[in-house]
């Protein structure tokens, strides 16, 4: 499991349900992208969409398309 606490987060953007944001490691500066509910309590259907989304990876190409690395716990939330 990728600890977040080792990533410093930025911001990129939010649509009020979910908020993207950009990770570089400290150690190496491996970027990743990290998708988050924009709620600290979100509603169960947020995070349906998460566990969805994570579920599609195996089918997406990585030539044309961000796939999913891991759905994790991270203070609390659900994050990938």
């Amino acid at each position: 499991m990728t600890e977040l606490t080792s990533f410093i987060l930025e911001r990129l953007c939010g649509d009020g349900e979910f908020v993207l944001f950009r990770g570089k490691r400290r150690t190496d500066l491996a970027q990743v992208l990290v998708l988050a509910p924009a709620l600290e309590q979100p509603v169960p259907r947020t995070i349906a969409r998460l566990q969805h989304a994570y579920s599609l990876a195996g089918q997406l190409d990585p030539a044309w398309a961000a796939r999913p690395l891991e759905l994790v716990h991270h203070e609390g939330g659900q994050r990938f």
